[in-house]
């Protein structure tokens, strides 16, 4: 009866180190990936800014263009 119990104490002592050992996997793989996103995110706004200063200035030339006509 003591072995019985003692194994599975044992047994649920494992289960919840494995189960605990996903769980901090998991919570660096979420966080991983809220990094990369961020990265991404990030990138995107900087191409939304060149992008959008290069239609300025776009515009500006059509502009000094029109004037010089």
């Amino acid at each position: 009866m003591t072995d019985t119990i003692g194994n599975l104490n044992r047994d649920n002592k494992k289960l919840q180190n494995d189960l605990n050992e996903r769980e901090r996997q998991q919570k660096q793989i979420i966080e991983e990936h809220e990094l990369q996103y961020k990265q991404q995110i990030h990138e995107h706004q900087k191409n939304l800014e060149l992008s959008t200063q290069e239609i300025e200035n776009l515009k500006s030339d059509l502009a000094n263009l029109r004037e010089e006509k």
